[in-house]
């Protein structure tokens, strides 16, 4: 950036200086941006456009936002990408859909649609964000890459296995689209070694259908974390603080896979706060790893969370989700939360699991909760010693194993077809919910041994 007029003295605005820069990076078509070590003053928004790009600063780069814009973004247009406005082929299935292949039932649309080799593209199904009573439908997407395809017979061998249980429906049925306008992908995406301080309830890092993307070794400051949604994503060895500010809304947290994310590794980081959440995984999530993190929090902070996020929450109708190992201290909310608005008319999380976990301090409801509708939950060797408003454990699944927990309040498992053993501490209440005349009592078993 020093190449573009930059000085990093902490005085100076660098803001245009650095903007020339990735202007200059984007119509590269990629490069490195690199920040010598200095304070650049930074009064506008750094958005690059273009993929094949590192990020790169050195243990003593900071950019000091001085502006509420979002500081570091990836996207190619304005605004979230709506996915009910890509072009979709194939709405009317049905499709059939193999481990790495998609055969379209009307070929023609491959044509039609300029489908060609190496193109990403979105894989879309439909999901609810609301229990299943009041459930509000919205599609959601994942994706992926053409490896090959055949016009003649409409099979389309994909890159990566499709990372979703995929199902036709009239409301929002299955289709694919070309990644492009503002749904394009950005691949080989890397931001290190800097420190990003943010100004107002804005992100320091706010990036859009990465694909390959690697964030390491950064400190985020600021009244909210980074929102960074795609796939094969890495967030690994980083420091996040958070300061937040009451007009947020539903809250702020340090790192959020957004919506159609997959494939993502959250781990070896430490989150420091006023009392907020930590980790939010938003809905429509799959094969995301949350491991070996620190979240130390103030629970004398006075903000008001209009929703009750857990310090590690995910929102609603994920895939193969594993928080394992992370230590939890003087949180003031939940825990580890799954909160859940329902999926597939009912089903919720699937293949959830929460392993070696601690939660220590004052938890002002619940240490561990698996919220209801989630199926083939595994909640195990989890210490949960904080003292916790409510309960120390609350789980209502289904096809479940909670075992090996101490726990020091109260708690409870409601569901069928769970596994309930060997917990330490004041146990588990374990529930029968769901029994009726058409269902028979031998649909639902409870087993409950060495509470």
């Amino acid at each position: 950036v020093r190449d573009f007029g930059a000085v990093g003295d902490e005085v100076t605005n660098d803001g245009p200086a650095i903007r020339a820069a990735v202007t200059a990076l984007n119509a590269a078509g990629g490069g490195t941006l690199f920040f010598p070590p200095g304070t650049y003053l930074n009064d506008g928004q750094l958005r690059i456009t273009t993929g094949n790009v590192h990020v790169q600063g050195t243990p003593r780069s900071v950019i000091q936002q001085t502006s509420t814009d979002h500081t570091l973004m990836i996207r190619a247009a304005d605004g979230d990408v709506d996915f009910t406005t890509l072009t979709y082929y194939d709405m009317n299935g049905p499709v059939s859909i193999g481990a790495t292949t998609i055969t379209v039932t009307t070929p023609a649309d491959l044509t039609t649609g300029g489908f060609a080799v190496g193109d990403y593209i979105w894989i879309r199904a439909r999901q609810c964000i609301s229990p299943p009573a009041t459930a509000v439908k919205q599609p959601v997407a994942e994706i992926n890459q053409i490896r090959a395809l055949n016009v003649g017979t409409g099979v389309v061998t994909l890159e990566w296995p499709t990372v979703k249980e995929y199902t036709d429906d009239v409301a929002y049925p299955f289709g694919i689209a070309k990644a492009a306008g503002n749904g394009a992908i950005f691949p080989r995406v890397r931001v290190s070694d800097l420190r990003i301080v943010s100004v107002g309830p804005r992100f320091p890092i706010y990036m859009q259908n990465i694909v390959d993307g690697t964030f390491e070794r950064l400190i985020l400051e600021g009244a909210i974390g980074a929102v960074i949604r795609g796939r094969f994503i890495r967030f690994i060895n980083n420091r996040c603080h958070i300061n937040p500010v009451n007009t947020l809304g539903d809250g702020p947290y340090y790192i959020a896979p957004d919506t159609g994310s997959s494939d993502y590794t959250i781990a070896h980081n430490q989150f420091t706060s006023k009392g907020v959440g930590a980790i939010h995984l938003h809905e429509g999530l799959a094969n995301i790893l949350v491991d070996d993190n620190t979240c130390l929090q103030d629970t004398g902070e006075t903000y008001v969370h209009s929703i009750p996020w857990g310090v590690v929450s995910i929102a609603a109708t994920s895939w193969d989700i594993t928080v394992r190992n992370n230590r939890i201290v003087n949180g003031k909310y939940n825990g580890v939360r799954a909160t859940n608005s329902g999926m597939y008319a009912g089903a919720g999380h699937t293949r959830l699991r929460v392993i070696e976990n601690t939660i220590h301090g004052t938890i002002g409801v619940r240490g561990i909760v698996v919220d209801s509708e989630s199926t083939q939950a595994v909640v195990v060797n989890n210490r949960v010693p904080a003292a916790c408003g409510t309960s120390s454990m609350s789980i209502a699944a289904n096809e479940c194993v909670v075992e090996g927990n101490t726990v020091t309040s109260a708690g409870s498992v409601t569901g069928t077809n769970m596994r309930v053993l060997h917990n330490i501490g004041n146990g588990l209440r374990p529930q029968l919910i769901g029994m009726s005349a058409d269902r028979g009592d031998t649909d639902v078993t409870v087993t409950v041994a060495g509470d």
